[in-house]
């Protein structure tokens, strides 16, 4: 975030006083009079740039749910590898629909998958079926990343 506090004039060692904004110096002069001035209309100048600079910023999107990007995730493996390939990772990503489906993208985090991964071993699902599951997860959280709907989650631990 920039910076929203106003720039102070200060005097430089070479006794030229400055203001500091918008990555650089700006020079007033070497009287403190004449200085002051500039200062004033420098501050006007500050005024416009950081309105600028705000107004570009990006703004934040609606708060994407798991369960919608499964949905469209699902649709883009019909596109991209067919029929079966969408039965099986619908299939396989059940287990991580119930688990997070209700969830924003944002707070899905490598912790999840390594609690789905302990609950799965632990109700005595096959070490296949836990690692069919997980694959299915890592993926969708891999095009979620290549997609841009979410940031990178760390998946070599689990």
């Amino acid at each position: 975030m920039a910076n929203v506090r106003r720039p102070g004039m200060r005097k430089h060692a070479t006794g030229v006083w400055f203001v500091r904004w918008g990555g650089r110096d700006h020079y007033l002069g070497k009287d403190q009079g004449e200085a002051r001035v500039k200062y004033a209309e420098n501050l006007q100048r500050w005024a416009e740039w950081q309105a600028a600079a705000i107004a570009r910023r990006p703004r934040a999107g609606p708060v994407r749910m798991v369960s919608d990007l499964l949905t469209e995730w699902l649709d883009q493996i019909l596109v991209d590898a067919g029929e079966k390939a969408k039965t099986y990772y619908t299939a396989h990503s059940g287990r991580f629909r119930d688990v997070a489906g209700r969830m924003p993208i944002s707070a899905v985090s490598a912790d999840l998958l390594m609690k789905l991964k302990a609950t799965m071993v632990q109700a005595g699902y096959a070490a296949r079926k836990v690692n069919h599951d997980l694959k299915a997860a890592k993926g969708f959280l891999q095009w979620c990343e290549d997609a841009g709907p979410c940031a990178q989650v760390k998946l070599r631990a689990v």
